[in-house]
């Protein structure tokens, strides 16, 4: 069987992996060309910031460990020892004591590690170039998929050029996101972005020693996350200070409470740029003025080239898909013993 697979992120290059590696019961490979097609072209993709730290729970580091994707990861990838959530004065609400640090095949117990997305792509591609039957192919996106006598054709083009291409599969696989290409070929029903009312900037600070628990501070309209992360040579400095905290703070856009009054920056973010830089910087020392020492402490000794903006958006289906999916997650709510969200 030939497979075609549309976004070569995390998602397409992870199934790809997959596919390349399900056997029949009498032992040989079902898919024995598998087409991973990338929209970016390559100098593009290559040089695409995609350093934004990433969480990996049970269930995806078991799948990366049978994919033998984990030794890839050459010890960056921070596992995650306690977390809990406390008030924006650090008083704690709730802590945990059950640790998120061991990867239990067996047992399968909870489990919580922080990598870098470049770093996680490069240990996939590694495992790709164990993969004889996966190629990847760049600066292609779809333009057509037609179902016919039980095959697939897909037609692409290239963003650059007259380039075309035009394969046939048996399975299609859309990895391509949120606002997915593939979804919109087949007519299947167009998924909605809604805004979450908050702003989000992620970052990531040196220290001097490492977090001894991960936590969510909640306040009045904002919330701040941090977790320890592998530095990843982020800093030229990651010698001298080898410990590092990734970390998110969402701040509301309107007040969270009918009359309550507003925060300093309603909306603070708004008008910046989506990569983020000092000034960005300056707002959150205002706006978490006041929180408790870590905060401060995390936002004092941030790095400004490693803040990344947006607005909290979340994709929701047309209202009648709902109560197909509410049968689909019930049924496999009683089928599957584990879920992780």
């Amino acid at each position: 069987m030939k497979a075609v697979i549309v976004g070569g992120g995390i998602a397409g290059r992870t199934t790809a992996l997959f596919l390349s590696k399900l056997l029949t019961k009498k032992g040989s490979y079902i898919f024995s060309d598998i087409v991973l097609l990338e929209q970016q072209p390559f100098k593009d993709w290559k040089s695409t910031n995609h350093r934004t730290y990433v969480g990996l729970w049970t269930n995806a580091l078991l799948a990366l460990d049978s994919l033998n994707i984990l030794r890839h990861l050459n010890g960056n990838l921070e596992m995650i020892t306690e977390s809990g959530y406390r008030t924006m004065n650090g008083n704690w609400l709730v802590r945990p004591t059950i640790q998120l640090n061991t990867i239990d095949i067996i047992n399968r117990l909870p489990a919580l590690g922080f990598t870098r997305s470049d770093i996680l792509l490069a240990a996939l591609d590694k495992g790709l170039e164990e993969c004889p039957s996966v190629r990847v192919i760049y600066d292609m996106s779809p333009q057509e998929i037609i179902q016919e006598h039980g095959a697939i054709t897909v037609r692409a083009s290239s963003s650059l050029g007259p380039e075309a291409l035009q394969l046939t599969a048996q399975v299609v696989v859309a990895a391509d996101g949120m606002h997915s290409r593939v979804r919109h070929l087949i007519g299947h029903p167009e998924s909605r972005t809604e805004s979450r009312g908050y702003q989000v900037v992620r970052g990531f600070s040196l220290a001097s020693r490492p977090l001894l628990a991960s936590f969510q501070s909640w306040g009045p309209s904002a919330r701040f996350a941090a977790v320890s992360a592998p530095v990843c040579e982020h800093s030229p400095t990651a010698s001298t200070t080898p410990f590092g905290v990734t970390w998110f703070a969402a701040v509301a856009s309107q007040p969270s409470l009918p009359g309550s009054e507003k925060r300093p920056f309603e909306g603070p973010f708004a008008n910046l740029c989506k990569k983020g830089d000092a000034s960005t910087l300056e707002r959150l020392r205002a706006l978490y003025s006041g929180w408790h020492p870590e905060v401060e402490q995390l936002l004092e000794t941030a790095d400004p080239a490693s803040l990344s903006l947006c607005e909290a958006t979340a994709s929701s289906l047309p209202p009648y898909c709902e109560p197909i999916y509410a049968l689909l997650y019930a049924l496999m709510r009683k089928r599957t013993r584990y879920i992780t969200h």
